[in-house]
């Protein structure tokens, strides 16, 4: 039995992607009044939102230390009014928004590798220290916040192997124990987005289309369902420049069947105008069988695997190709064809 040694890997590189990252708050509730009306009501409460405004583009070399101060300000804000706010005694928390990153006190940015973090220098409570901080029960005025300086600092918490920016709602104020309204109070926001340049490699890939020779098999060496031949290597090859000494990406990618860009199994079937019959072609990453995926650059793209980090220079990825028994064989020429998209992460 032979099988064709045709073209049967071609590519579809994408640029680099830039993560941006949605948060999308769903508050669904009902309210059921049964009895008597209490006699002290909670009143709503229209948050102020207090304008920051920060740098326009933060250039990042991301072999810093982690812990490096990559920007930081004393930033004064101007006085805003929370409406309908009923003023009374209260516990006043300022936090930021996200989860904590406790060894820096840093909140997340929508970056990996940088957080934010904040605290207030001059205000009769919580003065120079971070945020979480709360008051004790304070009296409180009614929805006024004087102006006042805020201290703003972006730190390094991990490895930024991609730019990004960051926007929106960054910390908030939230009453608490009080008669008369509990909850968000104010919060800080973002004037416009801070955009973080990142001095990392970008890569292009130098073999856009592949052709790997599978071989004559004979029928004696797929004997069985399940039964594979000998592996034939392959690889794909990118260069990368134009990052900082000793600075990489994270490159991804996704192999995606041609025939039918749905299947996400480890095996690629035969395209139509091949006379074979019974078999399959199977893509190995070292002794992994990879499955294929949807064709994508998003970051988890379905079946979508990290291929390894990348400095400047030449980055192969080195694999190998192999048929596959599936059912009952007919001899003939066996072909396949899928794509690689690459994702910079």
């Amino acid at each position: 039995m032979s099988f064709g040694m045709p073209r049967w890997l071609s590519t579809k590189s994408k640029n680099r992607i830039m993560k941006n990252f949605l948060r999308v708050l769903a508050v669904i509730g009902s309210f059921i009044m049964l009895g008597a009306i209490p006699s002290i009501a909670k009143a709503a409460c229209d948050p102020f939102t207090a304008q920051v405004t920060g740098p326009a583009v933060i250039n990042i070399d991301p072999t810093l230390p982690v812990g490096t101060s990559l920007w930081s300000s004393s930033v004064t804000v101007g006085a805003a009014t929370a409406n309908a706010c009923i003023g009374g005694q209260a516990v006043l928390t300022y936090t930021g928004v996200g989860a904590q990153e406790n060894t820096y006190y840093t909140f997340p940015t929508g970056v990996a590798g940088v957080g934010v973090r904040i605290k207030y220098t001059a205000f009769t409570y919580c003065a120079n220290v971070w945020f979480p901080c709360s008051t004790p029960l304070v009296n409180w005025s009614v929805g006024t916040v004087a102006q006042h300086t805020v201290f703003v600092e972006f730190i390094k918490t991990g490895p930024i192997t991609v730019s990004g920016s960051t926007s929106g709602i960054f910390a908030t104020w939230n009453a608490s124990q009080s008669p008369t309204f509990n909850g968000v109070w104010g919060q800080y926001q973002w004037a416009s987005p801070v955009f973080f340049n990142v001095s990392v490699p970008t890569c292009t890939v130098t073999t856009p289309n592949i052709s790997v020779p599978m071989g004559s098999v004979g029928a004696n060496s797929l004997a069985s369902v399940g039964s594979v031949s000998a592996s034939q290597p392959f690889n794909i090859a990118l260069n990368c420049s134009g990052g900082v000494t000793n600075s990489y990406t994270n490159v991804y990618i996704t192999l995606t069947d041609a025939i039918n860009p749905a299947n996400i199994t480890d095996t690629l079937p035969l395209t139509p105008s091949s006379t074979a019959s019974g078999v399959g072609i199977q893509v190995l990453n070292g002794t992994q069988t990879i499955h294929f995926g949807p064709d994508s650059s998003v970051a988890g793209n379905p079946n979508q695997w990290f291929a390894g980090s990348a400095a400047n220079g030449a980055f192969n990825i080195p694999l190998t190709a192999r048929y596959v028994r599936t059912g009952t064989m007919v001899p003939g020429t066996a072909n396949g064809s899928a794509t690689f998209t690459m994702s910079y992460q």
